[in-house]
């Protein structure tokens, strides 16, 4: 199973009864945060460039609030992966 699989599963799982997303599932299945600020391709940016695939770059650069909500993006990411990665390796 690729790690791919384990977030897809993740993902598919916690549903309401229409269908719908429990997003407040997911956040605390995948202890994600609790809020989502930074728009969709910025939010992308900052996980590329923790695992090191890319230079986050921006159209202009970001507004002091966006700053601490970036590096806020970064730390979860960095320790969700390092857990992702143990999970996978069965040592966590």
């Amino acid at each position: 199973m690729s790690h791919f699989s384990g977030v897809y599963a993740a993902l598919l799982s916690p549903r309401h009864a229409d269908g719908a997303v429990d997003m407040d599932a997911l956040r605390h299945q995948m202890n994600l945060p609790a809020r989502e600020s930074l728009p969709t391709p910025w939010g992308l940016k900052v996980p590329s460039e923790t695992r090191g695939f890319t230079k986050a770059s921006y159209p202009f650069p970001l507004s002091p609030a966006r700053v601490p909500e970036a590096a806020e993006l970064k730390v979860w990411f960095a320790g969700w992966m390092d857990q992702a990665i143990k999970t996978k390796a069965g040592v966590a």
